[in-house]
């Protein structure tokens, strides 16, 4: 098939908004395109695309040389980083929007979680509303006021029905001789309350958390407590814990005009030194220096006032 292209691409990051939403897409548009490919690495933010449709029944991608082989429609995520390589031999139609690469930490606060880089989806009446309202009724008007406040809404919407639509995690495998394999049961009750546990945990980070207390209160030893823990969120309960802490402080220096110090003890660090050092080794810079590049990056200098 020859190569045939149509393709609306709107940088949006600049305009101003109306609303202060904090989930601000830099770039979104709509493509319909046979006959290419791609070949390389994602520098641009953190992009989300759907793959709407296409006459072909899979796709195939690869991320650093492992393949995916996935079914339309699908979401593929791009992340700054790793080799990605994509080829289209029929006609694909797809929507995608991107976010600046400081949003990370907050749509990851927000729960923006996708375990694997390409995802399949039901393609909802909803969906298509969305995506068919913002190419025919907003990218139009793009330039009048509020409507890159609407795509940023059209677009969290989207991906709030995308994580809904997110698999849950595999049961575990039967090993020979009885065994498990060391995956996590969806449906295992221990590893239920171990989320519930967890939630409590992102609802109290900011007091100090009695790991002992929470275990107690999920009706687990503290044995049990800390040795499923790792099987269901991969690090340790005091890691997960502070890692929760570290992203809703970067969310505060962002969104908050308070001090650093004041951002600090709120999110559960009452030594500003050590959580200077922590911050700078999560996010590579200063909490000062953060909220500076932040700020300056968003536009949101003079709302937010203060900075250091």
């Amino acid at each position: 098939m020859d190569d045939e292209e149509s393709l609306q691409w709107l940088n949006i990051g600049a305009l101003p908004r109306v609303a202060e939403f904090p989930f601000r897409v830099s770039t979104v548009g709509w493509v319909a395109r046979a006959g290419g490919g791609y070949h390389g690495t994602h520098e641009g933010g953190l992009e989300f695309c759907l793959r709407l449709r296409s006459e072909s029944p899979v796709a195939v991608d690869r991320f650093d040389g492992r393949e995916w082989r996935t079914p339309y429609p699908h979401l593929v995520v791009e992340r700054p980083g790793p080799l990605h390589e994509y080829e289209e031999r029929e006609l694909v139609e797809a929507f995608f929007f991107i976010y600046q690469p400081s949003m990370s930490p907050l749509l990851e606060l927000a729960g923006v979680r996708f375990p694997e880089p390409v995802m399949p989806f039901a393609l909802t009446s909803r969906l298509l509303r969305i995506v068919d309202f913002a190419r025919a009724e907003l990218f139009p008007r793009i330039a009048e006021r509020g409507v890159a406040d609407e795509i940023d809404a059209l677009c969290w919407g989207l991906l709030s029905n995308l994580l809904a639509q997110r698999p849950a995690a595999e049961p575990r495998r039967a090993e020979p001789g009885g065994g498990r394999s060391p995956g996590v049961n969806a449906g295992d009750a221990v590893a239920q309350r171990l989320r519930a546990a967890e939630e409590r945990m992102r609802l109290g980070f900011a007091e100090a958390i009695d790991f002992a207390a929470l275990a107690r209160e999920a009706g687990l030893s503290r044995r049990t407590f800390f040795r499923r823990w790792a099987d269901v969120f991969r690090d340790t309960p005091q890691a997960h814990l502070r890692e929760i802490r570290l992203l809703n402080a970067a969310r505060g220096l962002v969104l908050d005009s308070r001090s650093v110090s004041e951002v600090a003890v709120s999110c559960g660090f009452p030594n500003p030194a050590y959580f200077s050092s922590l911050f700078r080794r999560r996010f590579g810079a200063s909490p000062q220096r953060y909220r500076s590049q932040q700020l300056k990056t968003l536009g949101w200098r003079d709302y937010h006032g203060p900075i250091t």
